[in-house]
């Protein structure tokens, strides 16, 4: 029973932390493309800013689409 727990509590663990890594990954790559926009035009700022303004739920939502739908 005790390693029962021990187990759990270590697989919710890495589920948890996992999860926290794929977004802050998400964050990171947004920032670095916030960065690369600063570089553009201010006519093409703008747009370059729109390319990627999605949250990471609605991030997460397209990426498993796209797995379901290549399967």
């Amino acid at each position: 029973m005790n390693s029962l727990r021990t187990g759990l509590i270590v697989f919710c663990s890495i589920v948890i932390l996992n999860a926290c890594s794929d977004e802050a990954w998400y964050k990171g790559s947004t920032t670095s493309h916030e960065i690369r926009c600063l570089q553009e035009s201010k006519s093409d700022y703008e747009a370059c800013i729109n390319e990627n303004k999605h949250s990471h739920d609605e991030y997460e939502q397209a990426k498993d689409k796209l797995i379901k739908d290549g399967k």
